[in-house]
């Protein structure tokens, strides 16, 4: 009897569930969650309690086959810091490692997108207690209803976004994307909003916060549910704005950090004119999503791979001179992919070096980033300064991290008090907008450069120095000449085309080519002379061959033990071991393999260097080392007298 009961009640489920999330009902929720004169009804179903169930009907309606799940995993204190899999038959379609949930809930994971609905068929691969609901409509939390309400987000189509500001006749937009949110986080979507943006900064200006809504956390908003591409409806919907508003795309201005910074990159490519405001940006979407926390789930979007990344996005815009202000910081390998750093004489791009972590960025830049954002709302440039700033003295002193400054202000002048103020060294590098962060001294009328502020001269050359820049939070912006400071230098004669900086070509070659890696411990440039041999497009493995000089290819033949090469790559470090690690990572990652063979054959590379290969999370890595080892040759007889 229980045999038979089991199937009858699913497919009484399952009747029922087609009813509930027919074309009609589906039409029905969201007329009642989209339109404004539905605001009553909606209101009243949301006090009753079935506010989720309503966001659930209206959510997007999945191909025939596929459906939204939500993995909830019982008694995971045991489980801390593990990595899991979800798997269906042998395909994982979800993993992640094990964090705290919030304080009283359970831990969750939301909106997996699975092509079963039936429970049996997915098992974990770590042994934790778990259960799993699979349904139609996309699953939410009370929390993340009530965040949409008090931002203001609302659903229109697929895309989800707020609206700020002047609504009715706005001069200029602003678009925000957001970055990603806690793993185990009951609002699991969030909106770039902005608070330090008041009403009066947008009594001009229309702004948009648009929301990463799809799957478990966003996916860069470069697909929705159903694996659909986004930047179309995006690019519409932001011009169908600009059209009915009659609003210039030069009074546009995108706006991201983190993830928000990539998918600005991305949003950007619609419109050339407008301008770009991105922080700690990831340059390179697969190669920064390579680790435990994303191997297993957005990492596996096929997307990431074929889409256009950011850095070539980004190194078109360099080349078309567009509005670009880029904060970054050197100690963030991982998001500028070596890019930013070496970015130098490209009309139209500020870039912003802030020490720190990545997630130290955006707080300590913020009186500068909401300088940047409030001037362009105010439609005041960099040009119309509120006041002028007056430095007695500049001193310079160099050090093993690199040249340092110190700073003397003059007796006429006063800095604000507000915590919220940042100071900055400001230079140029050809036709490019340089700004340093500085720090403050124990007196008041000093600022200089701590250690991991200094300029290293690979990359921000001392004689790029020649001001001093005062941002605050309420968008007022003061700068002074720096009395020592050398007059800007000819573009053509400092910052002539360089290798630093190139994208690593793997394309055959039998000419030397340079690939240089900025290593965040001390900000050190590493580069590499290399060469590529073709192997066979159907290979498994990419094979990195750290040699004596780029020419020698001796061993690289019989280094194929681990498995049929699709690329080799023979590279020799030009000045310094450290960076062979990283460039085996990406070497991975530009291949396209999931297994990368080390052979170290090179005496320059150190034994820390060899032990790092051995530790990449991303790709398989099978390393040997081939270094030559010195003779110690006995000591001479000394002869007796």
């Amino acid at each position: 009897m229980n045999k038979l009961t089991a199937p009858l009640r699913r497919s009484f489920r399952t009747r029922l569930r087609s009813v509930a999330y027919s074309t009609t009902s589906r039409n029905l929720a969201r007329h009642l969650v989209q339109d404004p004169s539905a605001g009553r009804l909606r209101t009243a179903i949301e006090k009753k309690g079935h506010g989720a169930a309503l966001q659930r009907l209206a959510s997007q309606q999945l191909p025939a086959g596929t459906y939204f799940a939500k993995l909830t995993i019982h008694r995971w204190e045991k489980h801390r810091d593990r990595s899991f899999r979800l798997l269906q038959g042998d395909e994982v379609v979800y993993g992640n490692k094990i964090e705290s949930p919030a304080r009283g809930f359970d831990l969750e994971y939301r909106n997996i997108i699975v092509s079963s609905d039936d429970p049996e068929d997915f098992r974990l691969d770590i042994d934790a207690s778990y259960s799993l609901l699979i349904g139609r409509g996309a699953f939410t939390t009370a929390q993340q209803v009530r965040y949409d309400k008090q931002y203001g987000v609302e659903q229109h189509g697929n895309l989800f976004y707020s609206l700020r500001g002047n609504t009715r006749n706005p001069r200029r937009v602003l678009v925000t994307f957001p970055g990603f949110g806690p793993s185990t986080s009951r609002i699991s979507y969030a909106v770039s909003y902005l608070k330090g943006i008041t009403d009066a900064d947008l009594s001009d200006t229309l702004m948009i916060c648009f929301q990463d809504r799809y799957m478990v956390a966003g996916t860069y908003m470069l697909v929705d549910n159903a694996g659909d591409p986004l930047l179309g409806r995006i690019h519409e919907a932001i011009a169908d704005i600009l059209d009915r508003h009659d609003v210039p795309e030069e009074e546009l201005m995108l706006f991201g950090a983190s993830k928000g910074g990539s998918i600005a990159t991305y949003c950007a490519s619609g419109f050339p004119r407008a301008r770009l405001l991105a922080v700690v940006p990831q340059m390179n979407l697969p190669y920064y999503l390579d680790k435990p926390f994303f191997r297993d789930s957005i990492y596996r979007l096929s997307e990431l791979r074929s889409s256009p990344q950011p850095e070539d996005l980004m190194r078109r815009y360099f080349a078309e001179g567009r509005r670009i202000d880029y904060f970054y910081t050197d100690n963030d390998e991982q998001s500028n992919y070596s890019l930013i750093e070496f970015a130098q004489d490209v009309p139209g791009l500020t870039k912003y070096r802030i020490d720190g972590k990545h997630a130290d960025v955006a707080k300590k830049a913020l009186p500068t980033i909401l300088t940047v954002m409030k001037r362009f709302l105010r439609g005041v440039s960099e040009e119309d300064l509120d006041a002028d700033l007056h430095c007695d003295q500049l001193t310079s002193f160099q050090e093993d991290h690199g040249t340092g400054f110190q700073v003397r202000l003059g007796n006429d002048t006063t800095l604000p008090t507000d915590p919220r103020t940042n100071v900055l060294l400001g230079g140029t590098l050809g036709r490019t907008r340089f700004r340093q962060l500085i720090s403050d001294h124990a007196y008041a009328f000093i600022k200089y450069t701590t250690p991991a502020e200094r300029l290293h001269p690979a990359l921000h050359h001392p004689s790029s120095v020649n001001s001093l820049v005062v941002t605050s939070s309420n968008g007022t912006l003061r700068i002074g000449a720096l009395p020592s400071a050398e007059p800007p230098v000819d573009p053509a004669e400092e910052f002539s085309a360089s290798p630093l900086g190139a994208p690593l070509d793997l394309s055959p070659t039998q000419a030397p080519r340079s690939y240089s890696i900025v290593v965040s411990a001390n900000a050190s440039v590493n580069t590499f002379e290399y060469e590529v041999i073709a192997g066979d497009d159907d290979g498994d493995t990419a094979v990195l061959f750290l040699a004596p000089s780029s020419a020698d290819r001796l061993g690289t033949e019989d280094a194929l033990d681990s498995g049929i090469a699709r690329v080799t790559l023979t590279a020799a470090p030009v000045n310094g071991s450290g960076g062979a690690a990283l460039l085996a990572h990406r070497l991975a990652i530009a291949s396209g393999v999931e297994k990368v063979a080390v052979v170290v054959a090179s005496p320059d590379i150190t034994d820390a260097e060899v032990t790092a290969q051995r530790r990449l999370y991303g790709p398989e890595v099978v390393c040997e080392d081939r270094r030559p080892t010195e003779t110690v040759l006995p000591a001479a007889p000394v002869e007796k007298a």
